[in-house]
């Protein structure tokens, strides 16, 4: 809903997860709206755990946590990334 009402209105946002350097990227920003992830915090690997789908908001240590729970090994903390202008979650490591 944030981000229609940026995109309709020509205003920039800045998505929010909680991570490092949140603090920094706050300050620095000015007339923007603030879009906050926390709450889209779920990890979910699929059944035939080939693939998961990951929350902009999920933090690193709750995405490795799980993927361990499932039998999974994961990259360093650099591997997972999101874009919540497209609502893409990559990485360049497999699961």
């Amino acid at each position: 809903m944030q981000i229609r009402y940026a995109n309709e209105r020509g205003i920039p946002f800045l998505a929010r997860s909680g991570g490092h350097g949140a603090t920094e990227a706050l300050q620095l920003a000015k007339d923007v709206i603030v879009v906050d992830l926390r709450d889209q915090n779920d990890v979910e690997v699929s059944g035939d755990g080939k693939s998961a789908r990951i929350g902009g908001g999920a933090s690193v240590k709750k995405v490795v946590n799980e993927l361990w729970t499932a039998g999974k090994q994961t990259g360093n903390s650099n591997t997972i990334g999101s874009d919540p202008r497209t609502k893409m979650i990559f990485s360049h490591r497999y699961l």
